[in-house]
C-alpha cells in the first residue's frame, strides 16, 4: 500500500499515511472510536474513551529502543520503514520532508525534527493532543506534525479501518472536517437500513432476530409483542446519545448472526439465557453453574467456553432435554 501520493501540482497535494488520505489546506477532526466490545456505558456513546470535558490523551512520536531512533519517518532509515522497497522509501520521504520537514523546520530551524538520540529533549515533549472534537488545520505547520504523527503511530485511525488489526491501539478516530455533513447522512442511511432489517427478519426469520437481541441485551422476553418491539427498536435507534452506536451494534451482530459460528455463538447464548430462566443454571458466588460446572461470571464468557468444549455442548444438549 503505498503511503504517499503526490500530484504534479505542487499547491495541490495528497498524502496517504497508514491508508489515511489527507489533502493540502484540508481540515480533520478526532471523533469517537466506536468499539462494539466496550462496557456497555461506553458503548452507548459510541466509544472506547469517557466523553467528559477537558479529558486529553498524548499523540507521541515513537522511540524505537532496538534502533535507537525516534520513528519519525522522516528519514530513510527509520524504522517504520523496515521491508520496505528503497525506491519507495525515498519517494515517500522526499514527499514528508517537502511538505513536513522543510517548511517546519524553516521557522523552528534546521535539524529540530532529527529522530536521532540527541534530540530526545524535542521528541520526549512532543505529543499531539487528543480529544474528541479538536480540528487539526494542516495549513498550520504544528497541527500537520501532529496530525501526521499521530496517524503514524496509529494513536487515531479512519473510522472504515477501526475494526482492523492495525488499529488495536488507537483511541480515536479522524475525519474530513468538510465530509462532516455527509457523514450525518450517511448515519440517517444506517439507521433506515437497520430498521429495514429488523422488519424484514421479524417477519422472515424471528428466532433469529430474538437470538440477535438477546445477545445485545435489548430483551428480556421473547413474548414481546410486535408493536411494543418496534417501539422499543425505533427508541434504541433514534436515541440522541445512543442511536449511531446502537445502529452499528444492532448491524454488526446481525451480520455475524449470519456467519456458520457467530449463529452458532447466538444459539449457545439464547439458549443459556433459557436454562437461566428455568433455573437450571444457577448463579453462584458470582459464577454461573451447570449440572456442576462453573462456566463463568457471565453468559458471555460462558458461551465462549462451552464454543471450544465439545463435552459441554454435550452438556448443553442434555440440559435442554
Amino acid at each position: 500500500m503505498p503511503e504517499v501520493l503526490e500530484r504534479e501540482n505542487d499547491v495541490a497535494f495528497e498524502f496517504e499515511i497508514n491508508g489515511f488520505k489527507f489533502k493540502q489546506g484540508g481540515l480533520y477532526q478526532i471523533v469517537p472510536k466506536p468499539d462494539l466490545d466496550a462496557p456497555d456505558g461506553f458503548i452507548k456513546e459510541g466509544t472506547t474513551k469517557l466523553l467528559m470535558g477537558g479529558i486529553q490523551e498524548s499523540a507521541p512520536c515513537i522511540f524505537n529502543d532496538k534502533r535507537k531512533l525516534w520513528d519519525t519517518g522522516f528519514y530513510e532509515d527509520s524504522p517504520c520503514y523496515n521491508g520496505k522497497k528503497e525506491t519507495e522509501v525515498k519517494i515517500i520521504v522526499d514527499n514528508l520532508r517537502k511538505h513536513i520537514v522543510e517548511p517546519y523546520e524553516k521557522n523552528r530551524g534546521k535539524g529540530v525534527l532529527r529522530q536521532s538520540q540527541d534530540n530526545n529533549d524535542f521528541w520526549d515533549v512532543f505529543g499531539g493532543s487528543l480529544y474528541n472534537g479538536r480540528v487539526f488545520n494542516i495549513a498550520d505547520e504544528q497541527d500537520f506534525l501532529e496530525l501526521y504523527m499521530a496517524i503514524r503511530h496509529f494513536h487515531v485511525v479512519s473510522p472504515e479501518d477501526r475494526s482492523k488489526p492495525f488499529a488495536r491501539t488507537a483511541r480515536y478516530c479522524i475525519i474530513d472536517k468538510e465530509a462532516a455533513t455527509s457523514v450525518k447522512e450517511q448515519r440517517e442511511l444506517d439507521k433506515a437500513e437497520a430498521i429495514g432489517i429488523f422488519m424484514e427478519m421479524y417477519n422472515s426469520d424471528k428466532e433469529m432476530l430474538f437470538n440477535v437481541l438477546e445477545y445485545i441485551g435489548l430483551i428480556s422476553s421473547r413474548e414481546i409483542d410486535k408493536k411494543t418491539l418496534t417501539s422499543t427498536m425505533m427508541r434504541y435507534f433514534e436515541d440522541a446519545k445512543q442511536g449511531f452506536a446502537s445502529v452499528n451494534r444492532f448491524t454488526e451482530t446481525v451480520k455475524k448472526a449470519k456467519t456458520k459460528k457467530g449463529g452458532e455463538e447466538m444459539e449457545i447464548y439464547a439458549t443459556l439465557v433459557k436454562l437461566f430462566r428455568t433455573r437450571k443454571i444457577t448463579k453462584e458466588y458470582g459464577e454461573f453453574v451447570l449440572n456442576g460446572v462453573t462456566l463463568g461470571s457471565n453468559l458471555k464468557d460462558a458461551t465462549e467456553r462451552i464454543m471450544q468444549d465439545p463435552q459441554l455442548k454435550i452438556t448443553l444438549a442434555e440440559a435442554m432435554d
